[in-house]
């Protein structure tokens, strides 16, 4: 059996478990009834580049060609269409626009088989009128210096090991200006202080076509042309969402947070692959 797949069950185990044991979730105010629909791809990969513990979580940063939100910090996913059959398809379809991978959405992954892993709660996006809803899949394989990234889409990939999202020292907190944390009509939409992960130097930077870059050259060409938004303790390339309700970020802490409460063994193995890996 391939080493990654008792990590990938005790994954999968951990939202199924955190799933069952819910027995409430936040109700959220939309301003729209019912909200419309989006979902994202937490997307779980191997990756070539990091041998010793290839197991990462892979995070794409908007396209500076893009209205809304450009280079911000995302996992790929977007608008439900009226032709996806479901909310995992829809996050699926939006992986392989963006990313060029197919994810059979339809199928759980067994083993180090790529499929969806599990879900994740849903949360409102900061105008209160989308219910975006996360799921969590595995690519498989993935090549960040082959990826067919669409440029119109993503401005460039990396990927963070695992076990560096799931050791609680590396997750950071922040609290943002009210301003920053709040919606129109000034109703608050941080779910307390903000988080987030401070992303390693070392870590490398795709962009389309593949070349890789080091992450502070990559943060000097988005500064050039001012399309990120840094906060104070912050470098620009943190899994964070532009200071405002963090989306990414909080669905990152949920997943980590499950993973850790309810697969005890996989957070032992991650902490383990941790010490060597940085």
């Amino acid at each position: 059996m391939d080493r990654l797949a008792p990590r990938l069950a005790a994954v999968s185990g951990a939202l199924a478990a955190a799933r069952a044991a819910s027995s409430s979730t936040i109700k959220w105010k939309y301003r729209q009834v019912p909200p419309r629909e989006a979902a994202v791809m937490l997307p779980l990969c191997r990756v070539h580049h990091d041998p010793a513990d290839p197991l990462h979580v892979l995070f794409t940063v908007r396209s500076p060609k893009l209205r809304a939100h450009r280079g911000e910090v995302s996992f790929p996913g977007g608008m439900r269409d009226a032709s996806d059959a479901s909310l995992a398809a829809a996050a699926a379809r939006e992986v392989h626009e963006e990313l060029g991978v197919a994810v059979p959405h339809e199928v759980e992954s067994e083993g180090d088989a790529p499929g969806l892993i599990g879900t994740l709660s849903a949360l409102p996006d900061k105008s209160l009128t989308i219910a975006v809803h996360p799921v969590v899949g595995y690519l498989g394989d993935v090549d960040l210096a082959t990826l067919p990234i669409n440029p119109g889409e993503v401005g460039a990939v990396f990927s963070l090991p695992l076990a560096y999202l799931l050791d609680p020292s590396n997750m950071r907190k922040y609290a943002p200006p009210p301003a920053a944390g709040s919606a129109p009509g000034g109703r608050k939409l941080s779910l307390g202080r903000a988080v987030y992960w401070r992303v390693p130097d070392d870590t490398p930077v795709y962009l389309p076509g593949g070349r890789a870059i080091g992450k502070h050259e990559f943060l000097n060409s988005l500064h050039d042309s001012d399309e990120v938004l840094e906060a104070e303790d912050t470098d620009g390339l943190d899994v964070w969402y532009g200071g405002l309700l963090g989306l990414t970020a909080f669905i990152t802490k949920e997943f980590v947070e499950r993973v850790n409460k309810y697969s005890p063994a996989a957070a032992a193995n991650s902490d383990a692959d941790a010490s060597s890996a940085r």
